[in-house]
C-alpha cells in the first residue's frame, strides 16, 4: 500500500467489539516533525528553513491555525483534544473538523496544535498532555465525557505548556495578537507570550500541516494496521515466507 493513502481498512480480522484505538500515519507524522523544525529554525534564526527531521532545542509553541481573534482560540479548547503517540515530541490538538473517510478512517483538521520540542511524547503526556487530551477522538458537538472534564481556559492551556515544558516563554503562531487579559495572568505566573505572525509561516505549509488522518479499529486490527502501515517490509517478508 502507497503510504500516500489514507483509507486502510483491517481486511483480515474482525472488529470484535472491544475498545478502539487509533493511530496516526507515518508520511503525516514525519511531515509535522519536519513543519515543528522549520517552525523552531524560525524562532531561533528568523527564517524559515528545512532542518532535519529530530528537532533537539527545548521551545513551547502554540500554532492557531484557524482563529483570526483570541475568543475563537479560547473557544476551541473547550471540546474535542487529542493527541498521538506516534510522534518524536509531545503534541496535543484542539479539533477544527473531522470528516469520516471511511468506516476506519478520518481526515481531522487542527485548530491549535500544541507542541513541545526536543520532548519525548511520554514526557509531554505526564508533564502537560494528561491536563489537555481527552482519552477519545470525540466526534460529538456535546459530549458527556469532554462535558466531565474540568474547565479549561487560553490563559490554563498557556500555563500547563509552560510549565510541562518548563520554559519561561510560549511561542504564538496566530494571525491574532493575546489580549491583556491573557498576557497579564500569564506573567503573575513569570510567562510571557512571544507572538509570531502566522504570515511567518509559508501557506503551503500551514495547509499542508492542518490537516492529518487518523485510523481507527480494535487492538487486533491495530497489529495489522501497524505492519501494513508503519512496517511495511515487514508485511512484504511475511507474505513471501507465507
Amino acid at each position: 500500500m502507497s503510504l500516500s493513502k489514507h483509507d486502510f481498512l483491517n481486511s483480515i480480522v474482525p472488529d470484535d467489539g472491544t475498545k478502539h484505538i487509533w493511530h496516526g500515519y507515518p508520511d503525516e507524522c514525519f511531515a509535522f516533525t519536519s513543519f515543528v523544525d522549520s517552525l523552531v529554525a524560525l524562532i531561533l534564526y528568523g527564517a524559515w528553513s528545512i532542518q532535519p527531521p529530530i528537532t533537539v532545542v527545548r521551545k513551547a509553541i502554540i500554532i492557531d491555525f484557524i482563529s483570526d481573534r483570541q475568543h475563537q482560540a479560547e473557544s476551541s479548547i473547550a471540546h474535542g483534544w487529542n493527541g498521538t503517540w506516534e510522534f518524536p515530541m509531545g503534541v496535543a490538538n484542539t479539533v477544527h473538523s473531522r470528516v469520516e473517510t471511511n468506516a476506519q478512517n478520518a481526515r481531522i483538521g487542527r485548530h491549535l496544535s500544541v507542541v513541545a520540542s526536543a520532548m519525548t511524547h511520554e514526557d509531554f503526556f505526564r508533564a502537560a498532555g494528561e491536563r489537555l487530551l481527552d482519552i477519545h477522538s470525540c466526534r460529538q458537538p456535546s459530549c458527556d465525557i469532554c462535558a466531565k472534564r474540568a474547565t479549561r481556559g487560553l490563559a490554563d492551556l498557556f500555563q500547563i505548556l509552560a510549565s510541562g515544558t518548563r520554559e519561561s516563554e510560549v511561542h504564538l503562531f496566530a494571525k491574532w495578537l493575546p489580549q491583556q487579559d491573557l498576557i497579564e495572568p500569564l506573567r503573575a505566573d513569570g510567562i510571557s507570550i512571544v507572538v509570531h505572525s502566522l504570515t511567518e509561516v509559508p501557506t503551503d505549509d500551514l495547509r499542508a500541516n492542518q490537516y492529518y488522518h487518523v485510523w481507527d479499529g480494535t487492538e487486533h486490527q491495530a497489529h495489522e494496521f501497524r505492519i501494513a502501515i508503519w512496517a511495511p517490509e515487514w508485511k512484504k517478508r511475511l507474505l513471501t515466507e507465507r
